[in-house]
């Protein structure tokens, strides 16, 4: 069975300041206390992994401001529960590139 969109964590903001990216996410009542564990950037997408298996995907358009997360090598994820209190923060694994610009000669 698949899971409904609105079980998945949602995306509330990405903050880039220097080499760090802050991204702020709000669990559903299906995924609180879930950990995200591993990020990972392709093309035009950003996905991230829980420690339950979990793969959830945020389009660039969602996060990708005035600068780009891809290039920062410290991640921190702001937790927010499904009732919407601050709950923890903590830092994950650096980011996998998955797709890299080609070389035009």
């Amino acid at each position: 069975m698949h899971a409904q969109v609105e079980q998945h964590p949602v995306l509330v903001v990405c903050l880039v300041s220097g080499n760090v990216a802050e991204w702020a996410i709000k669990h559903s009542a299906e995924t609180d206390g879930e950990t995200f564990q591993d990020i990972s950037f392709d093309g035009d997408t950003v996905t991230m992994y829980t420690d339950t298996g979990r793969e959830v995907t945020f389009p660039e358009s969602i996060y990708q401001d005035y600068a780009e997360p891809s290039a920062c090598s410290v991640h921190m994820i702001r937790e927010f529960d499904s009732r919407g209190d601050m709950g923890r923060e903590y830092e994950i694994k650096p980011p996998v590139i998955a797709q890299v610009a080609g070389y035009r000669g």
